[in-house]
């Protein structure tokens, strides 16, 4: 699977070496809301792509598939994270963003909850069965680049992400911990929700987008309307930006932008990092 600079995803199968350019129905049209989702059927049996969906026209900027695989979170330069069902071709959620476009997203190994990094400098936690944002992370200095969940952490979720100001950060929250601020307000995803006048200042999609909070769109929550979390572990270990984190079973592997990959031996049990 691939996403392209021009808000399309491409499914690939390995063993065609054909490539054909399906066509999209008013392909030059500006997508101008948030939950538009176009899929192309006129495809090649013997070509790639074997499936072609068109999302927005902002570029793609990661795809990360939910464990059971049925399921995946897209996120885009438009501030949006969609979540489709990958088999039946369907657009389930769009999540957005506090600000900006968000570009690196991970599962929670039970795949209840998402995790999203963008340019607004934080990541965002969001519940797939919330249908809403349950906490955001503050911590990092400038863009958020990749974020990836612990599979061998227990009782809790931790995650681990890295950024353009060179830091790996680590997050530990439970559910408890998600617990509702004072000044709290659960944003309707109904139908019809109207906004109020003290949540415009955390409306900021692009130009010409329709964000406007419907069945599929979830609003956005205010800054008081979700948990705040604080990194447990925040360490400056590349000298250049930061692009990739990857975990296995013994190892953690991280990678920034001069070409310099570090692996680290996974600590041992009962210490943090």
């Amino acid at each position: 699977m691939a996403g392209t600079a021009d808000g399309a995803v491409m499914i690939m199968d390995r063993t065609k070496e054909d490539f054909y350019v399906p066509g999209i129905a008013h392909a030059n049209r500006k997508v101008t809301r948030m939950d538009h989702f176009e899929v192309a059927r006129q495809l090649k049996p013997r070509s790639n792509p074997v499936a072609y969906w068109k999302l927005s026209n902002r570029a793609i900027t990661s795809l990360a598939f939910a464990p059971d695989m049925q399921r995946v979170a897209v996120t885009c330069e438009d501030g949006g994270l969609r979540v489709i069902d990958y088999m039946n071709e369907l657009l389930e959620d769009v999540y957005l963003s506090y600000f900006g476009g968000l570009t690196c997203a991970a599962w929670s190994p039970d795949a209840r909850y998402i995790v999203a990094g963008g340019k607004d400098d934080q990541l965002t936690v969001f519940g797939y069965y919330e249908q809403m944002a349950v906490a955001r992370c503050t911590g990092h200095l400038s863009w958020v680049t990749d974020v990836q969940f612990d599979p061998a952490a227990r009782n809790a979720y931790r995650f681990m992400s890295v950024g353009e100001d060179a830091q790996l950060l680590v997050w530990d929250f439970s559910l408890p911990a998600l617990h509702r601020p004072r000044l709290h307000r659960t944003p309707s995803h109904q139908a019809g929700h109207v906004r109020h006048s003290s949540d415009l200042d955390y409306l900021h999609g692009p130009p010409g987008v329709d964000d406007a909070p419907s069945e599929t769109v979830h609003g956005r929550v205010p800054r008081d309307g979700c948990a705040v979390l604080q990194p447990l572990v925040s360490e400056r270990i590349h000298e250049a930006s930061l692009c990739g984190v990857q975990f296995s079973q013994d190892l953690l592997v991280t990678a920034c932008r001069q070409g310099v990959v570090k692996v680290w031996r996974r600590p041992v049990e009962n210490v943090i990092f």
